[in-house]
């Protein structure tokens, strides 16, 4: 971290801005240079609001904002659906009927069915991105959004912010298949990014590859209609910081090769880029974890996943 902390200096470099939007159980941010961010979390249901608040009451960064409120494409208040699990809950209205056309044949549906039932509306206070953002006027190294299917709203209530180039690197849940009702599928999201200069980096898709060695072979593909998308701003004409910043991003995310890039094209010395590269990537994991979720059953493997989340709470 040493070595990092003097290429900051050397380029000039003094803090991060992140921004977690949908920021439920845990905040999106990169821990070597926890010490030097500005951290934004958005998540506007009072009950989640408040565990966040008091798992970050003591926390690493150079400041924390946090906010019970939803980003939209307008200001003011909206309904908000909240859902037997409360990471299914949404602005949109599930769509039932659409989601049991896709999936009602699985063993695991009444399940699946079960968590995205909504059981109650609440209104919430909302806001757009462009307006928050007005108090904060440096650029947003990284921003990710989940919102279960409301993330081209939010999108369309950053659009001063994409056209004036301040979001440098996003991460956006998306989905092929509308399981919330005038939920926008993937190729709007995307269709929306490219016209603001966004090049599309990874679509990480949540599917289950597991195949029984005993079992039926009949069985139907096992996948999901989402996942996270990753998105870089490509502008020619940035600055010899941004592209340092890009860089480092794209390296903490796992995408070494088009990182050394940005790094190259900054002008980086062939040791500084090494440094850079060295840093642990959030897709890196460790030899025993990977040996497990390689050797575990996946229900298993996702049941040992929760007992360790439910410890860390």
């Amino acid at each position: 971290m040493t070595e990092l902390k003097h290429i900051f200096e050397k380029y000039h470099i003094h803090d991060f801005v992140f921004v977690d939007v949908g920021a439920k159980d845990f905040l999106d941010f990169f821990p070597e240079i926890a010490a030097m961010t500005h951290v934004h979390g958005f998540e506007p249901t009072p009950e989640e609001f408040h565990k966040l608040k008091e798992r970050y009451n003591q926390h690493p960064f150079k400041a924390l904002y946090l906010r019970e409120l939803g980003l939209s494409d307008k200001q003011g208040e909206a309904e908000f659906w909240i859902t037997d699990h409360a990471s299914m809950s949404s602005l949109l209205e599930p769509d039932t009927h659409n989601y049991s056309k896709h999936f009602g044949k699985y063993k695991e549906y009444k399940h699946w069915e079960k968590s995205i039932q909504a059981n109650k509306k609440i209104k919430i206070a909302l806001d757009t991105a462009d307006a928050y953002f007005k108090d904060f006027p440096d650029p947003i190294d990284y921003m990710k959004i989940d919102t279960q299917g409301s993330e081209l709203l939010i999108l369309r209530g950053a659009e001063e912010l994409l056209k004036q180039r301040r979001i440098n690197v996003l991460k956006v849940e998306v989905s092929t298949i509308p399981v919330y009702k005038d939920q926008a599928v993937f190729s709007d999201i995307d269709q929306f990014l490219r016209s603001h200069d966004f090049t599309l980096v990874d679509f990480m898709t949540y599917r289950d590859t597991y195949k029984p060695v005993f079992g039926s072979s009949k069985n139907h593909a096992h996948y999901a209609p989402c996942g996270d998308a990753i998105y870089v701003l490509n502008d020619r004409n940035e600055d010899q910081e941004t592209r340092i910043r890009k860089g480092l991003i794209l390296s903490w995310l796992g995408y070494r090769s088009l990182a050394i890039h940005f790094l190259q094209d900054a002008g980086l010395s062939a040791s500084e880029i090494a440094i850079m590269n060295e840093i642990p990537s959030v897709q890196d994991k460790s030899f025993f974890s990977g040996l497990l979720m390689n050797i575990t059953p996946p229900a298993l493997y996702r049941l040992m996943k929760k007992i360790q989340w439910r410890l860390r709470k």
